[in-house]
This record gives C-alpha cells, sequence and structure tokens, in this order.
C-alpha cells in the first residue's frame, strides 16, 4: 500500500445548514486535483470519478471503518490528529502517514508535513491559500484531520450518504413464503 493520490482541502467556515449533503465538500473545499480528480479509467476502460468512488466504498462500508487518533500528533492549536479508515488497516496507515510527513511522496505536494510546522496563527490565518488541513486518500479510503469537532462531520457524510444509497433490504425466506400464502387466501 502507498500513499499517494491525495486530496486536500480546507475546512470551511461557514456551513450552510439546509444545503444537501452530497459529499466531503459539504464541509470541506476541496483542492483542485487536475486530471485525477475526475479522469481515472477503470478496468473496464471507461473513465470513473476517483473521488465518488472512494466516497462509495467508504459510506457503503461505514461499519468497517472507525476514527483513529495519532497519539503524538497535534496541531499548534493543540487539535488531536485523526485517521478515519478501515479497522483493519489503521497500523499499516499510521506507518504511511510517519513516511509522508517526513517525505511528502506523493502525486502532488499535500503538504501534511508542513502543517503540522505551522505556528497557532498561521493556521488560524484565513487568507493563506496554501494551508490544507483535510487529506483524503482516495486510493485507500483514508481521510486525515485535526480536531475532535471534524469527527461529527466526517461521520455525519458518511451516515447521510450511505442512508440515501443504502441497498434495499431483501425479504427473508419466509417473509416470500407468508406472502405467497396471503396472495393463494
Amino acid at each position: 500500500m502507498r500513499m499517494w493520490l491525495l486530496q486536500t482541502g480546507t475546512w470551511k467556515a461557514n456551513v450552510k445548514e439546509d444545503e444537501e449533503i452530497k459529499g466531503f465538500s459539504h464541509f470541506v473545499n476541496l483542492h483542485y486535483m487536475g486530471a485525477a480528480e475526475y479522469e481515472i479509467k477503470s478496468h473496464c476502460g471507461e473513465m470513473v470519478n476517483p473521488l465518488a468512488l472512494s466516497l462509495e466504498r467508504i459510506y457503503m462500508n461505514k461499519n468497517n471503518f472507525d476514527f483513529f487518533p495519532m497519539l503524538k500528533r497535534k496541531d499548534a492549536l493543540g487539535r488531536q490528529m485523526y485517521v478515519y479508515c478501515r479497522k483493519e488497516q489503521v497500523e499499516e496507515i499510521k506507518k504511511l502517514i510517519r513516511e509522508q510527513i517526513k517525505h511528502e511522496y506523493v502525486k502532488r505536494p499535500a503538504l501534511l508535513g508542513l502543517y503540522l510546522n505551522k505556528s497557532a496563527e498561521q493556521l488560524e490565518d484565513v487568507t493563506n491559500v496554501r494551508l490544507r488541513e483535510f487529506w483524503w486518500d482516495i486510493e485507500n479510503d483514508v481521510v486525515i484531520f485535526f480536531g475532535d469537532n471534524r469527527k461529527e462531520q466526517i461521520q455525519l457524510v458518511v451516515d447521510t450518504l450511505y442512508e440515501k444509497n443504502k441497498p434495499a433490504e431483501k425479504p427473508s425466506f419466509l417473509k416470500k413464503v407468508r406472502n405467497l400464502f396471503k396472495k393463494a387466501v
């Protein structure tokens, strides 16, 4: 596993409560990634949206995902670093994040290490266009962020999209049999 294709963003200051939740972009201003956001060929040869695919894998498998704190990582404002990923991959993801912070080996600069070295004043500067405070590994379906309050926003997106798109429950065999008897009577 490698951490290579990262979508970055900054948290929105003002979120419209009445606006429909369609993805992480409800709470995050996602930065431009170029063609990587929209144009990846699937194994069938057709163009697919990797952001939508990653988000779908996350919300459709939400029971396998959880929030994990990176205990020794806090930003200058004292906010805890969290990773939202599959439970079985947390140790591997933590190792990848440590490497990411040291070396920034990604397709485009994610600036995670730089974020950790910023002062509190720099983190609070809303005019800083190079600030990244949200990292989404769209190949491995991992979200990295700082702050306890952001967990609720991530979970709200995942839960909302799951409820909108969950598969219809298939009637059990017994229900099918009962329905046959009801129709026969």
